[in-house]
C-alpha cells in the first residue's frame, strides 16, 4: 500500500471547479467550508469536498465534491464532479455526526465511481446499503444511497464548463432511502450500483475528511479572475 498523504492545497483543475461553483452560486471565500482529504492511497487523486452557505443568488446549501473529476473513465466523454442540496435546516457543523451524513454520503458515493471506473451517468442509483437490510447507512438520515440527475435546482450552466482540455459535467445526487429504491425498482428503467464500503479489503475505506482552510485560497482566486471571466464571455 502507497504511503499516505495530506492533501494541503488545491490542484488547478481544483481550482478551476472551485471557481465553477462560486461563479453559478454567487459565493465568496467566505461562504465556503472545505472539506480536505485528510489520507488517501498515494496513487489515487484526492476528492475532497466543499460546502457552500446559502447566497442572495442560490438559498440552500450545497455540498460539492471538488477532484472527482481528475478521473477520466475510457467510457465517458466528459469528466465528472457531484453536488448535493441541502435545506437549511441542515447545519455545517462537521463534528456533530446528524450533519455530517451529508458530506460523507457524497464523498462515499465519488469513492464508488472511482472504484467502478465506468464514469457517472443520469439514472445511476448508487447504494451503500443493502435495501434488504434493517440497517441503516447512517443512523441520523434514512438515506442509504443517492440517485445521479441533472442539476435541476441549480442554473443550466451549472452542468458542463470546459476545464482544461475536455469538457466537465457536475451531476446533481438526491439521496434515496429504502422505500424510495423499492418505489424505484418497480417502475424502472434505473441502474442500481450496489458497492460494499464496508468490505475490510477496499483501499478506499482510509478515506478520511476534515475540515481544513485552504491556505491562500483568496490569491489563488484572484489571479484566475481574468480566465474565468475570458470562459464566461466565451459562452
Amino acid at each position: 500500500m502507497s504511503e499516505h498523504y495530506f492533501s494541503e492545497e488545491l490542484s488547478q483543475r481544483q481550482l478551476s471547479v472551485v471557481l465553477h461553483y462560486m461563479d453559478i452560486l454567487g459565493a465568496t471565500p467566505d461562504d465556503m467550508h472545505f472539506l480536505k482529504t485528510e489520507e488517501y492511497i498515494g496513487d489515487l487523486f484526492p476528492v475532497d469536498l466543499i460546502v457552500f452557505e446559502p447566497t442572495q443568488k442560490f438559498k440552500y446549501y450545497t455540498v460539492a465534491t471538488v477532484g472527482l473529476s481528475e478521473y477520466r473513465f475510457n467510457n465517458n466523454f466528459a469528466r465528472s464532479e457531484l453536488m448535493m442540496t441541502l435545506p437549511l435546516t441542515w447545519k455545517p457543523i462537521f463534528d456533530k455526526e446528524e450533519y455530517y451524513w451529508a458530506p460523507q454520503l457524497l464523498r462515499d458515493i465519488a469513492y464508488c465511481v472511482v472504484g467502478r471506473k465506468q464514469g457517472v451517468n443520469i439514472g445511476q442509483v448508487y447504494l451503500l446499503e443493502n435495501p434488504n437490510k434493517e440497517a441503516k447507512y447512517t443512523e441520523f438520515s434514512d438515506a442509504i444511497g443517492g440517485i445521479i440527475t441533472l442539476p435541476e435546482m441549480y442554473p443550466l450552466t451549472m452542468f458542463e464548463r470546459e476545464i482544461g482540455e475536455s469538457f466537465t459535467r457536475f451531476f446533481q445526487v438526491v439521496p434515496v432511502s429504502k422505500p424510495d429504491v423499492q418505489k424505484m425498482d418497480e417502475v424502472g428503467p434505473l441502474q442500481f450500483i450496489q458497492f460494499d464500503l464496508h468490505d475490510s479489503e477496499n483501499p478506499l475505506m482510509v478515506v478520511k475528511l476534515k475540515e481544513k482552510q485552504v491556505e491562500g485560497i483568496d490569491k489563488l482566486i484572484q489571479q484566475n479572475e481574468t480566465s474565468l471571466k475570458g470562459t464566461n464571455d466565451n459562452n
